[in-house]
């Protein structure tokens, strides 16, 4: 959150999901990254902050489902690296 908030995100507008912390990338059942990729699908997400993005979703799957619909609806995807 502090990241967002260092590029201009308002604090009310921003939103943590840290249900999936802890898991291991063989679990098929990662409830933090469906609610991310159904939030963007819907248009409510504009910046997706994370410390590595790929490691947002664990399999290239899940990476090109949320990359793609990111694309699609404007969402802006931040890491470390850059915007």
């Amino acid at each position: 959150m502090q990241r967002a908030l260092e590029l201009g995100w308002p604090a009310p507008r921003g939103h943590v999901i840290d249900t999936d912390l802890g898991q291991s990338g063989q679990e098929s059942q990662r409830p933090g990254l469906q609610e991310l990729v159904a939030a963007v699908s819907l248009g409510r997400v504009g910046l997706i902050v994370a410390d590595e993005a790929r490691r947002l979703a664990r399999h290239n799957t899940d990476w090109d489902t949320l990359l793609a619909m990111a694309t699609v609806v404007g969402t802006l995807i931040a890491e470390t690296e850059g915007v």
